[in-house]
C-alpha cells in the first residue's frame, strides 16, 4: 500500500476524532498513533535512515487526504514530515537517535529565535518559539538559534528539555496544538545542529538535494487542498437535502447553485493540477 493510499485510511479516523482534537487543541492520540503507524510523521525521511523516500508530489497527495479528512491532522502531518527532511544533514549515528523509527515524530519552528553560547562540544540554548505545531507529540523538537559564533543553526532537542506553554486559543486548526514552546540552559552538542544552507547533506538521495523551505511551503499548500476538496465534499452533502428560505427546491436542483459548485470543482480541479504539475 502506497503512503496515499494509507493517508486515506487514516484520514478517516482523524475525521471521527476532529471533534475530539478541538477540544484538547491537539490531535487527539489515536490520529497520533494512526499517523505514526502509517509512517505519515516521517514522509520526508530519508530512505537510508528507514524512511519511505517519498517524491514531493506523492507527499502532497498523501497530506492533502489526510487534511480532507481533518485539517489539523495534515497540518501536523505536513509539519512532522517536513521536518523530518532534516535527517538527511545528520549523521547515521545521530539521525538513528533522533529517528529510531518511521513512526518517530520531530517538529518544531526553525526562526532562529534562540541564542547559543558556545561550549566546548556544542551550545548551550536558551529561547522561546511561537506556532509549535505537533511538538506535544514529538519525541524530538528543533528550534533555530543564533549562535555566538557567528552561525544560524537548527537545534534538536529531546523533548525533555522542552517546556510547553499553553497559548493556543485559536478558532481555526485548534487540534495542530500550536503553542509557544522554550528551553532554558539547553545543551546540544555540534552533531545535533545543522546550519541551513550551509550543512550539506550526508545522504545522496533526490529529496536530500530539495530545498527544506520549499518541502514546509508545499505542505501547507497541500493542507489548503485538503480542506478545500472537505468543503467542496461538505457542500454536496448537505446541497441535497437543504432548501434554500423561499424556494421549493433543494440546492442539489439549483440551476445557480449547480453552476457555482461546477465553477468551484473547476478551480479547485486547476489548482490541484497546477501545484502537482510545477512541482513534479
Amino acid at each position: 500500500m502506497d503512503v496515499v493510499d494509507r493517508a486515506r485510511g487514516v484520514s478517516l479516523t482523524a475525521s471521527a476524532a476532529a471533534e475530539e482534537a478541538e477540544q484538547l487543541r491537539r490531535l487527539a492520540p489515536v490520529t497520533v498513533a494512526a499517523l505514526a503507524d502509517a509512517g505519515l510523521l516521517t514522509l520526508c525521511l530519508p530512505r537510508a535512515y528507514g524512511g519511505p523516500g517519498v517524491s514531493p508530489v506523492a507527499m502532497i497527495d498523501a497530506v492533502a487526504e489526510l487534511a480532507r479528512g481533518d485539517g489539523a491532522a495534515g497540518w501536523c502531518s505536513a509539519i512532522a514530515s517536513t521536518t523530518s527532511s532534516m535527517a538527511a544533514f545528520l549523521r547515521p549515528d545521530v539521525a538513528a537517535a533522533v529517528y529510531p523509527s518511521p513512526a518517530s515524530a520531530t517538529g518544531g519552528v526553525f526562526a532562529p529565535n534562540g541564542r547559543g553560547v558556545r561550549v566546548d562540544d556544542g551550545f548551550t540554548v536558551n529561547g522561546r518559539w511561537q506556532w509549535g505545531s505537533g511538538t506535544q507529540h514529538c519525541s524530538w523538537i528543533v528550534g533555530g538559534a543564533m549562535c555566538d559564533d557567528g552561525t544560524q543553526r537548527v537545534c534538536f532537542f529531546p523533548a525533555s528539555d522542552v517546556q510547553f506553554h499553553d497559548t493556543w486559543h485559536s478558532v481555526g486548526l485548534r487540534g495542530t496544538g500550536s503553542l509557544d514552546f522554550s528551553v532554558d540552559g539547553a545543551h546540544v552538542t555540534d552533531a545535533f545542529t545543522v546550519r541551513p544552507g550551509a550543512a550539506a547533506p550526508q545522504v545522496d538521495e533526490p529529496l536530500a538535494h530539495f530545498p527544506n523551505f520549499t518541502l514546509l511551503a508545499l505542505g501547507i499548500a497541500a493542507v489548503a487542498v485538503g480542506v478545500a476538496r472537505r468543503a467542496l465534499d461538505e457542500f454536496v452533502r448537505v446541497a441535497g437535502a437543504k432548501t434554500p428560505q423561499f424556494s421549493s427546491r433543494t440546492l442539489a436542483n439549483s440551476g445557480f447553485a449547480q453552476s457555482e459548485f461546477a465553477r468551484a470543482e473547476a478551480r479547485w480541479r486547476a489548482a490541484r493540477a497546477y501545484l502537482r504539475d510545477e512541482v513534479g
